[in-house]
């Protein structure tokens, strides 16, 4: 069977793909980043330790790199005190939670950048996974990565400029 010749030009041009950085900014979510390319959005629900939260999602998968992924989440708490009743609380449990889903390490956040907290942690396919949880006006903002190259300075750009409305 003969291949139409375009097919094997355009091949050489899908495999160098080159992605530019895109800025991301979210008044009605309250947040900003950078991700490395075009991110694609959606909603989802989810059962937490809150109660059932719907979450507002931007998420980016490189063309080229199948290692890599990066997402902002954004939820609102739920009515009630289901998980805590106050900022230490409700901080508190977050950190159970995400220390359940990703196991590793935790580095508070203080100051403008809080409140709210840092993780790392790794998965079988040996990849790193980081993210920033932040918890402002009753809203969950959390950015998480994926990388098999933990000094990746694409992934670290974009866990750096992510920031939150204050």
């Amino acid at each position: 069977m003969k291949r139409p010749v375009w097919i094997l030009l355009l091949l050489p041009m899908l495999a160098c793909v080159v992605e530019q950085p895109e800025k991301v900014v979210n008044k009605d979510l309250g947040y900003s980043v950078v991700f490395p390319g075009h991110p694609s959005s959606a909603r989802h629900s989810e059962a937490t330790p809150f109660g059932e939260i719907e979450w507002f999602n931007a998420s980016y998968t490189s063309a080229n790199r199948f290692d890599q992924t990066c997402s902002v989440e954004v939820g609102t708490l739920p009515d009630g005190k289901q998980g805590g009743s106050n900022q230490t609380e409700i901080l508190n449990t977050l950190k159970d939670w995400i220390t359940w889903r990703y196991p590793g390490s935790i580095l508070e956040l203080y100051g403008k950048q809080g409140p709210g907290f840092e993780y790392t942690s790794s998965s079988s396919k040996e990849n790193i996974i980081k993210g920033i949880i932040i918890l402002r006006r009753g809203r969950l903002h959390h950015a998480r990565g994926t990388t098999s190259d933990p000094n990746d300075p694409t992934f670290e750009n974009f866990l750096s400029s992510f920031e939150v409305d204050p």
